[in-house]
């Protein structure tokens, strides 16, 4: 059976031929972009990647600019929304799923973007300060390799920069790294038994007495039901416990600290990739500049909210700096599905700080 596309894979390659056309033409044009896609080489994917130039050394004031779009995808379920299989549909003005949609909406709002303005910002540091040079952007769309990386890694795209001079000799560069998100809240995707422990350490919880008594039972095997209903109640059975020693720390001094530093880590990873969330009508965005500016000002405590475990603002419980929910479930086959989730919250989509 054939993958399924997947929206936020495909626009992992959109939002890398996005900052393309964003820095060479400081605008999207839609059109332009479905043109791209039309020449990118999905079968590329399966053991290499794909390069486009979206400009080479035009000439801008004193400066020469390139724009190069690197795109390695997971092509089972992208393909269908590039190459020749995107250009019959891109011929007849169709596309796949509601992609069509968003890149509409890239195209009319992604000048008002925190992102947007950060990449033109450091274009416009170099083309503005009166020194013939030549500036070569590469935007890479690599998923793959942050998947690669255990989860330390959360970039899907990385804008990377060169400063030359006409001789050829590098005198700067510099780096951004963006987490491509397609409507969805879950900053990590969690084994429940490592995500509990992860969470227990990051809050100060003991997790001593937890790992002993609960670590053997996870790792025996479960074959028949009875062991996986087994498995399947310590699961919550520990989660219980942990959410309520996690409320027990609200008085810790430190609490609002370690908050703040277990979710920065969650959503920005050790590259530091801001958060960009594309969805039919709107772009959200979570930027480490305004996380750090709203952990210098808010307060925030734990609290039970039916599976969720909340962290939100001492002053104003419906502002969430984000969510813990465990999810184990038994389908009529007999299948077991265990995931631990870290779910984003609306205290930290902001303006640009």
């Amino acid at each position: 059976m054939p993958a399924k596309l997947n929206e936020g894979d495909i626009l992992e390659g959109i939002f890398c031929l996005a900052a393309g056309l964003l820095l060479a033409y400081e605008n999207v044009d839609k059109n332009k972009l479905n043109q791209l896609r039309t020449v990118v080489d999905p079968s590329k994917f399966l053991d290499g990647r794909e390069s486009v130039v979206v400009i080479k050394e035009r000439a801008e004031g004193l400066d020469r600019n390139s724009v190069t779009c690197v795109i390695r995808l997971k092509a089972a379920t992208t393909s269908s929304a590039f190459g020749k299989d995107y250009e019959v549909l891109y011929s007849s003005q169709k596309d796949v799923g509601n992609i069509d949609q968003k890149v509409t909406t890239i195209q009319n709002l992604v000048n008002s973007t925190s992102f947007a303005g950060r990449l033109l910002a450091l274009k416009k540091k170099y083309t503005t300060n009166r020194t013939a040079e030549s500036l070569d952007f590469v935007i890479t769309a690599d998923g793959i390799a942050g998947e690669s990386s255990g989860g330390e890694i959360k970039g899907d795209v990385t804008v990377s920069f060169e400063v030359r001079d006409f001789k050829g000799k590098v005198i700067g560069s510099e780096s951004l790294n963006y987490s491509i998100k397609s409507k969805s809240v879950t900053v990590s995707n969690l084994s429940p038994y490592k995500g509990m422990i992860k969470m227990a350490e990051a809050f100060g919880v003991t997790s001593t007495n937890l790992i002993k008594k609960y670590k053997p039972i996870f790792e025996r095997p479960a074959r028949d039901a009875t062991a996986k209903e087994a498995v399947n109640q310590a699961m919550n059975e520990m989660y219980a416990i942990i959410q309520n020693e996690v409320i027990k720390k609200n008085t810790d001094p430190k609490f609002t600290e370690r908050a703040f530093n277990f979710i920065k880590k969650e959503i920005f990873g050790s590259d530091l990739a801001d958060l960009v969330d594309i969805q039919d009508k709107k772009i959200k965005e979570i930027t480490k500049d305004y996380v750090d500016h709203i952990s210098k000002n808010v307060k925030v405590k734990a609290i039970k909210t039916g599976q969720y475990l909340r962290i939100v603002a001492v002053t104003d419980p419906k502002s969430v700096l984000f969510s813990i929910r465990l999810k184990v479930r038994t389908s009529s086959s007999g299948s077991v599905e265990r995931k631990f989730y870290i779910e984003s919250g609306n205290m930290l989509y902001g303006g640009k700080k």
